[in-house]
């Protein structure tokens, strides 16, 4: 499904959409944007249970394509510490589908123009410029002295570079990648310090 739903007076919206499919490297998911006045508050991705996609992806519609290969603990997104927090409640409605409830929390900030769902005080930001050709950057806080890790990742998984890998103080970094190396395509770029963790996607094009 890709459009624009609005909530009614409770903040609640429905939708019906077909179960998505899957790509090398990422458990199946959907990603989505809640939006007030023209301004983005919250972007994020939401995946479905295991069991879920192993029903669905064994019936004649989707077997062709078979069974993703990738569980949502080995994805380099959902495999969080609260991993909870990204799964869409979903249970059999007898009628051959599925009915999901996902609840998204969030407050209006001030000042601030695109919030993260992440409550620690860990950031990672979107890499700026983003299409890049050959090289961008990369920005992110951490609000304690932590281990960082901070790694460039294929789709299908494959560690591709590790742009920090060191106990930093608390602050704001700024990191520039590479890709002259790379060919054209989506890559993956994950920050881990401590317990937290994150991910996001970047194109590289020549």
């Amino acid at each position: 499904m890709r459009g624009i739903q609005v909530t009614d007076a409770n903040g609640q919206c429905s939708f019906i959409t077909s179960y998505p499919g899957w790509y090398p490297g990422r458990a199946t998911h959907i990603h989505f944007k809640v939006r007030l006045d023209s301004t983005t508050f919250a972007t994020s991705q939401f995946a479905f249970p295991d069991a879920a996609n192993e029903a669905v992806y064994a019936t004649p519609l989707y077997v062709g394509r078979g069974p993703n290969p990738t569980s949502n603990e080995e994805d380099l997104i959902f495999g969080t510490s609260k991993p909870e927090f990204l799964m869409m409640d979903v249970v059999e409605n007898g009628n051959g589908g599925y009915d999901g409830t996902y609840i998204i929390g969030i407050n209006s900030p001030t000042g601030v123009t695109e919030t993260d769902l992440n409550p620690q005080g860990f950031k990672l930001e979107q890499n700026y410029p983003n299409p890049f050709n050959p090289t961008t950057k990369i920005k992110y806080t951490i609000p304690e002295e932590v281990k960082v890790k901070l790694g460039v990742y294929s789709v299908e998984g494959e560690e591709l570079e590790i742009l920090v890998n060191a106990f930093q103080s608390a602050g704001s970094y700024q990191v520039t990648f590479d890709g002259s190396k790379l060919s054209s395509g989506i890559y993956f770029y994950r920050l881990t310090a401590g317990s937290f963790s994150k991910t996001r996607e970047m194109l590289l094009i020549k």
